[in-house]
């Protein structure tokens, strides 16, 4: 969340107070943060495939687990689209890693076998949900 400093704040009360019109950039100050942040994709662009890619995931499979669209994904990895936390949220836990790994691209001392089995139950259980449904 942006804080304002003490001064921008009693500048902006300063002008409201004396009728004055605020300016784009004042307005851009008092704008609420968003509620779902996005990540610039020049962070993530290349580390999302990196990790699947590692893991030995298909970008389809990973689209099943984690509900994100393909076409999302694709741009995610692309850096065609700045990706949304929760988005990011949904990919990390689907591949069995935390939001780190996806931001920074590093997967050393990670046990891939292990997430590799965690990813398979996954889609094991998504595809026993969907017969159940």
């Amino acid at each position: 969340m942006k804080e304002l400093s003490e001064e921008i704040r009693k500048e902006l009360a300063n002008k409201v107070s004396m009728g004055k019109e605020l300016n784009y950039k004042d307005k851009q100050n008092l704008r609420t943060p968003q509620k779902n942040p996005r990540i610039p994709r020049e962070i993530v662009k290349t580390c999302i495939r990196e990790v699947r890619e590692s893991l030995g995931i298909t970008a389809y499979e990973l689209c099943r687990i984690s509900g994100v669209s393909d076409g999302n994904l694709n741009k995610y990895e692309h850096g065609t689209m700045n990706i949304s936390l929760s988005q990011l949220k949904k990919i990390a836990l689907a591949l069995g890693v935390s939001i780190d790994i996806l931001v920074y691209g590093k997967i050393d001392g990670v046990d891939t076998d292990i997430m590799k089995e965690l990813i398979e139950l996954r889609l094991f259980k998504k595809n026993v949900q969907r017969l159940c449904d």
